[in-house]
């Protein structure tokens, strides 16, 4: 309703010659009004009111009070309609135009007097005397002020107000009538426009599209559907998938259960299914299955999309291979892989990673979190590194570190390599990376420094007595070999001897 005015709804000429009408017949005075208060029509109006109450400045703003106290009781009537004597002592009243719950416009009558209960002359003469009225005039308009029986009001007023409601429905009947006629139209329009849509693409698309009834049979192929089995529509429509098998046992099986699952329970599903074409390759297809239901709700025919994925599945077990040997790589090498998002705080860590920071997918991967798997004695250098080199000079991150390992508290030594990103502004934003154990690597390295620099001691401080320099040697090489032989062996150092020997 909110979307018409009152003056939409009905004829404004038929409905003033019908109050005018009435008037003629009843002596009444008659106005309608929107719910702007604009006087739409008005009918009869007294001279009393219109030559003299409303037309003088004091007594107009009791003619106001009057207007403004039947709006305010409008919407809380005792009775038929509201009715007010106003201070000039005219009767008024008025009635809301109720159409469809909704107030549209006040139906008013007013500027007369009851039977039994008009005001005295006197009350006049003063009231002239007061607002400086031609008293003469204003008695003479006394008289023309019709007066009626409480009865005679309300049986017009509620033929009139009721009258006027006919006409509004009528009009808003056709309002509607209209608006349904061109809703119909674009709906209709919509609807050849989406199903032209729809056969373009069904008849373009490379995916199957099939319609089957409740029995099962075939309503509806697509150009797809006949450009795979090469098979003509004409020979697959009417057909059961029992009657045309278009699948092996085993798929065909597995999509009529679909089927007949989709038409009893009314819900979509879908299936993977293994089709061979007519020229032999096997292809994988994603069959979904959606009822279709009538105006009465049950479903009618199940609509069936049948998607080629068969590119699809050999990229995903390309990449289940890939991700395979990419971990055995990792896992090998004990080489672990890593993102760290500066913005949220958090990191990510791969499987060998995890392993290698003795850590499992629990573990609260934060910035404490990172700081507790770092050696204490490191901590401080990492940090320095960090920000003075990664992040001040934009440097890749490669450093040599010690962790202590979460599940086993041992020390290991890793090596990380990373990049990092910048926003515009130059903060940073992320570092990824890898990081590798060599804890076994740095182990024989520490060893090897920690046996030079005893092999220059004895050299230096030695103070027993040899007869030549290879006598020296020996025995050197003799106290060398046996302190490294139960950590690296004796083969490892030997290739370190034979770098020494070449040296001297």
């Amino acid at each position: 309703m909110t979307e018409y005015t009152f003056n939409q709804l009905v004829n404004i000429d038929q409905l003033r010659n019908l109050l005018e009408s009435q008037h003629a017949l009843t002596g009444m005075t008659y106005a309608i009004l929107d719910i702007n208060e604009n006087i739409l029509v008005a009918v009869g109006w007294q001279d009393i009111c219109v030559r003299f109450h409303r037309a003088n400045p004091v007594s107009c703003a009791s003619c106001r009070e009057s207007d403004t106290y039947i709006k305010m009781h409008l919407s809380d009537i005792e009775g038929d309609f509201v009715e007010y004597r106003c201070k000039n002592g005219m009767i008024d009243v008025a009635m809301p135009i109720i159409i469809e719950r909704e107030h549209v416009a006040t139906f008013f009558s007013g500027q007369f007097f009851y039977e039994d209960d008009r005001p005295a002359t006197d009350f006049f003469s003063t009231q002239a005397e007061e607002f400086g009225f031609d008293q003469k005039e204003y008695l003479k308009a006394l008289e023309r002020v019709p007066v009626f029986s409480r009865e005679f009001v309300r049986n017009n007023m509620l033929f009139l107000c009721d009258m006027v409601k006919v006409l509004v429905r009528i009009e808003l009947g056709n309002f509607k009538l209209e608006r349904e006629v061109a809703e119909r139209k674009r709906t209709e329009k919509m609807l050849i426009a989406r199903e032209q849509d729809y056969r373009t693409l069904a008849e373009n698309t490379g995916d199957f599209i099939l319609r089957y009834d409740r029995q099962g049979r075939r309503t509806y192929v697509n150009p797809a559907v006949e450009r795979f089995f090469g098979k003509t529509a004409e020979s697959i429509l009417g057909k059961t998938p029992n009657e045309l098998v278009l699948f092996d046992f085993a798929n065909n099986s597995e999509h009529m259960r679909c089927i007949r699952d989709v038409l009893t329970s009314g819900r979509a599903m879908e299936s993977e299914l293994l089709l061979r074409a007519p020229d032999g390759p096997v292809h994988h297809f994603l069959c979904n299955y959606a009822p279709e239901r009538g105006h009465n709700g049950n479903v009618e025919s199940v609509l069936s999309t049948s998607k080629d994925i068969t590119e699809r599945k050999r990229a995903e077990a390309a990449l289940k291979e890939s991700e395979f040997f990419f971990k055995e790589s990792q896992r090998s090498a004990s080489i672990g892989s890593y993102k760290t998002d500066f913005i949220t705080g958090y990191w990510e860590s791969s499987e060998v990673l995890d392993t290698i920071f003795g850590i499992d997918k629990d573990y609260i991967r934060d910035v404490q979190g990172w700081l507790d798997i770092v050696h204490p004695d490191d901590r401080d250098m990492m940090d320095r590194y960090l920000r003075e080199e990664v992040i001040s000079k934009r440097k890749h991150f490669s450093k040599e570190y010690r962790i202590i390992r979460k599940n086993d508290r041992k020390t290991r030594w890793v090596n990380g390599l990373g990049q990092a990103k910048f926003d515009d502004n130059g903060n940073i934003t992320s570092l990824f990376g890898t990081i590798q154990d060599i804890t076994e690597h740095k182990l024989i390295e520490l060893e090897l420094q920690r046996n030079e620099r005893r092999m220059s001691s004895l050299y230096e401080l030695s103070q027993y007595p040899f007869f030549n320099e290879t006598d020296f040697l020996d025995h050197a090489l003799d106290k060398i070999i046996s302190l490294t032989e139960s950590r690296i062996g004796y083969q490892a150092f030997e290739k370190q001897l034979e770098k020494k020997a070449n040296l001297w």
